[in-house]
């Protein structure tokens, strides 16, 4: 998982740590941004898990996050930590998370126009080494390898 929206060396031993402490809580890291603000740094992280993600999560998870970057001393300067779920509308970005979500609707966004589509709402039939099965809203059934998805995130249905 590459770090939106901050390129910098500092991020690859941030992302580290923030991986391992997310884990060892038992929750699955699905995206970190790291962004320096009006004289501070921002440090987004958003996690999940198949039972749901409550407040409490959310703040032990900080707390663990919060002492090992203090620690590892990673940030320079005065830093914001916010850590959450990413929500009903979660991006997928892994095979693992179109997967985990089969069955479920979705919008893509394609970095070029693919099939004639600049993007598409579906929902996933399949998913096989990289290659998803999407079935549109008019019942037509796409192939697309997950390599030309610039963005992807579930669709709610209420």
């Amino acid at each position: 998982m590459a770090v939106s929206g901050f390129n910098d060396q500092r991020c690859d031993p941030i992302q580290e740590l923030v991986h391992r402490d997310v884990e060892e809580e038992g929750f699955e890291l699905v995206d970190l941004q790291f962004k320096r603000a009006k004289g501070h740094y921002l440090l987004r992280i958003f996690m999940d898990h198949e039972k749901g993600v409550n407040l409490d999560d959310c703040e032990r998870v900080s707390r663990r996050i919060g002492e090992s970057l203090d620690a590892a001393d990673l940030i320079p300067g005065p830093y914001i930590l916010e850590v959450s779920s990413p929500g009903l509308d979660r991006p997928l970005k892994e095979e693992k998370d179109f997967r985990r979500f089969q069955g479920h609707w979705i919008k893509v966004t394609f970095g070029e126009p693919l099939q004639g589509f600049q993007s598409m709402e579906g929902k996933i039939l399949s998913v096989d080494d990289q290659v998803l099965g999407i079935e549109d809203r008019q019942k037509e059934k796409h192939r697309i390898h997950i390599s030309h998805i610039q963005k992807a995130r579930l669709i709610v249905d209420f």
